[in-house]
């Protein structure tokens, strides 16, 4: 059964060791009208930094990288890191003085300039008491915000304004992440919603803004049809034009950090990575971790490549019990705490977090998420050419979790999404399916962001996917090609032909015959009943 209360006998407020104090809300921040007090006590533990931003402070974790930029009035602040991999700029200082430049010409043109960046961040704008808060492409840096007697608060972690303002997890929420349906597959909340009453998500493609009247949340991208490859030359010059960003991206990554590690497995969007990386392998590392059957199915595939390539990879055999590893307990209840516990990681989970946060073997971990917006998987997953364009609340409900028998829990599950679908115009970009879109702006916000949350306890992640312009490329090519993974394919054989020659891949079980039978009768089916 899910809880409210940590499931471990660790006491996460009375942490002692100052490697599990660090670990909380690791790579954190907290901005708001209001000063903390930062002293040696929980949540902060001493670990937290504060500086005061016109009428704002920012509240920062030890760890976490925090770049400012002044401009009269204007002050903005970035979170995380970013890039241009069109521009070759890797300085946040250089990114945030045309950010500030583009922004004074207009807000279109703010949006245009870090429509270009690749990173995991959030960025601020605070002019006085006006703030405006935007996320990289795919909402990677987490950002949750409230506001409390008029004063506003925006953060990294729900479970930190929990703590601070001792807010309980909304009914609902506690039902669905006890239901036995919610177990299955990957566990994140619908819509926008946070696991408390007032706390909600901000996801990509959305720029939030604070002014005294409050919170207000707009789309900003993307409001136009995309344009498309219709014709083979187009396609190759497509093909053409990825390929050079993400080279661009792992030359920067190489250059950007001291240690940066790529993680490898067999699968699409990995080999499209270290194909991107041929040109800078002298200076990364390549590890594969292997905790349950599943990754050890994808270790053997990356071994395979890497003795075929000749790469510096490192197998990473996480411990089968948690006994083997010191800090278990307590790290594992700072897994669950800073995931307000909606998360419930699954054993070999934990045992891979605690094993990376006391024994990290990189500055930068590059990962190949938000690749995934670009090969249609949800027409995978239901063998469907296209779904319903728009989707309904309920098509939402089911592309999230398979509710059946709980129909009022069905039910309220369909509202969050209506909700959310209401506040960030949801299905109104005309030539863009709600399939691939509910992917971007859902999925990866809402789970992708809070399992990076977790890896912040080990390392940075940087995604080279992550870029709205390079998500609009492989939008462009025709539904067929992107359910075949043309473009990734391409770009492989492109950049890498002996990669491309290695002809190892890894099947998804989701996509097995069968399994997607049972995947696309239960979506018939459900679609229909009340």
């Amino acid at each position: 059964m899910y809880t409210a209360a940590p499931t471990a006998s660790v006491d996460v407020k009375a942490l002692a060791d100052p490697r599990y104090q660090r670990a909380l809300f690791a790579r954190g921040y907290l901005i708001s009208r209001r000063a903390f007090d930062l002293d040696d006590g929980f949540p902060f533990f001493g670990n937290w930094s504060r500086t005061r931003i016109g009428a704002w402070v920012l509240h920062a974790h030890c760890q976490t990288s925090v770049h400012l930029h002044s401009a009269g009035e204007l002050n903005l602040v970035l979170i995380g890191h970013a890039y241009n991999p069109s521009s070759r700029v890797m300085d946040e200082s250089l990114l945030l003085a045309e950010a500030a430049s583009r922004l004074a010409t207009s807000a279109d043109a703010f949006h245009a300039c870090i429509a270009e960046w690749t990173g995991r961040f959030v960025l601020f704008a605070i002019r006085g008491a006006e703030l405006m808060a935007v996320q990289d492409c795919a909402g990677m840096r987490a950002l949750f915000y409230g506001e409390e007697g008029g004063i506003p608060y925006l953060c990294s972690h729900a479970q930190l304004l929990a703590d601070l303002l001792g807010l309980e997890m909304t009914p609902w929420i506690r039902k669905l992440v006890n239901a036995r349906e919610y177990r299955v597959g990957i566990r994140f909340l619908p819509g926008n919603v946070s696991p408390f009453p007032g706390v909600m998500r901000l996801g990509p493609n959305t720029v939030l803004a604070w002014r005294e009247a409050g919170f207000s949340v707009q789309r900003f991208y993307p409001l136009n049809r995309f344009a498309c490859a219709v014709n083979d030359e187009e396609q190759s010059e497509l093909v053409k034009r990825i390929a050079e960003i993400l080279r661009a991206s792992l030359e920067i990554t190489a250059a950007k950090w001291k240690s940066p590690a790529v993680s490898l497995t067999g699968g699409t969007d990995s080999q499209t990575t270290l194909a991107a990386s041929v040109t800078s392998r002298d200076r990364m590392r390549y590890f594969t971790f292997a905790s349950s059957v599943e990754e050890a199915r994808d270790l053997d595939a990356a071994s395979k490549l890497a003795k075929r390539l000749g790469l510096d990879h490192h197998a990473c055999l996480i411990p089968d019990s948690g006994d083997d590893l010191e800090g278990y307990e307590e790290l594992s209840a700072i897994v669950r705490h800073n995931a307000a516990y909606v998360r419930e990681n699954a054993p070999n989970d934990l045992r891979k977090l605690t094993y990376f946060t006391l024994n990290p073997i990189c500055e930068v971990d590059v990962k190949s998420w938000v690749s995934e917006i670009g090969r249609s998987n949800f027409s995978k997953r239901l063998g469907m050419e296209r779904l319903p364009t728009p989707l309904s609340p309920r098509q939402m409900t089911i592309l999230y979790k398979r509710i059946f028998f709980d129909r009022t829990l069905l039910r309220q599950v369909d509202a969050a999404f209506a909700s959310w679908m209401e506040e960030v115009g949801f299905g109104n970009i005309p030539g863009l399916d709600d399939a691939d879109m509910v992917y971007w702006e859902h999925r990866f916000p809402g789970w992708g962001a809070l399992a990076l949350n977790e890896f912040d306890m080990c390392w940075e992640t940087t995604l080279p996917f992550n870029n709205r312009r390079l998500i609009e490329m492989f939008l462009a090519f025709p539904r067929t090609r992107r359910i075949a993974d043309y473009a990734h394919k391409e770009v492989v054989k492109l950049l890498d032909p002996e990669l491309s020659a290695c002809d190892v891949h890894i099947v998804n079980f989701s996509k097995q015959r069968g399994r997607v039978a049972l995947e696309r009768l239960f979506f018939e089916i459900n679609s229909r009943l009340p």
